[in-house]
């Protein structure tokens, strides 16, 4: 009899032994399968990309709805750059044959030969045609930083595990008998799912 109990418990042990062997392999399977359908953004390629091709980045980052608004961006910069500087140079060629002493080559622009008014024609195209290449610079650089910032943000885990919760608390005194009020933070972590609390 006592044999029997013992072979049974025996047996007992050996199954359950197998059964979490068995759960412990089927979560590492669970684990790689998730890591296989992830896919693996990298912020270096996705800012290379940009950087080669505006728009690429996002893309790449699947993020397509970020490519036409860069592309629009851009194509409106050049277009008022381009647009300024063409009017810019036709001031300036009007400006250059008025103060020629020669007064058969004068240029007319917009209908005006009047040398102050073209020449404030020529400072204002001057200065939009800056403005909207350095806009169109900074706004370059601005969609690289996205695409960069974007593949690193794809890997940040933002599931249901982790959350922060506040609310109200009574805090003991450690130092008398004394309650007091104050603000609980409760931390939810997605890995271990502990909870760290802080009190204020």
């Amino acid at each position: 009899m006592l044999q029997r109990i013992i072979f049974l418990l025996f047996i007992s042990f050996f199954i359950n032994l197998y059964s979490q062997d068995n759960d412990s392999i089927q979560k590492e399977t669970k684990k790689l399968d998730i890591k296989k359908n992830q896919k693996f953004y990298s912020p270096k390629k996705a800012g290379l990309l940009s950087l080669v091709v505006p728009g690429a980045g996002q893309i790449y980052n699947r993020r397509y709805v970020k490519a036409p608004i860069v592309w629009a961006a851009l194509g409106t910069f050049g277009y008022f750059y381009i647009q300024n500087n063409s009017k810019y140079q036709e001031a300036r060629t009007s400006f250059v044959s008025l103060i020629d002493t020669i007064s058969s080559n004068n240029i007319p622009f917009n209908g005006s030969t009047n040398l102050a008014e073209i020449t404030a024609f020529k400072n204002n195209y001057r200065s939009n045609r800056d403005l909207f290449l350095i806009l169109g610079v900074v706004f370059y650089g601005l969609q690289i930083v996205d695409a960069v910032v974007d593949a690193h943000l794809m890997e940040f885990n933002v599931n249901d595990n982790l959350s922060l919760r506040i609310q109200p608390a009574v805090i003991p005194s450690q130092q008398n008998l004394t309650l007091g009020g104050g603000i609980q933070m409760q931390w939810d972590l997605a890995k271990n799912k502990k909870k760290l609390n802080h009190y204020n």
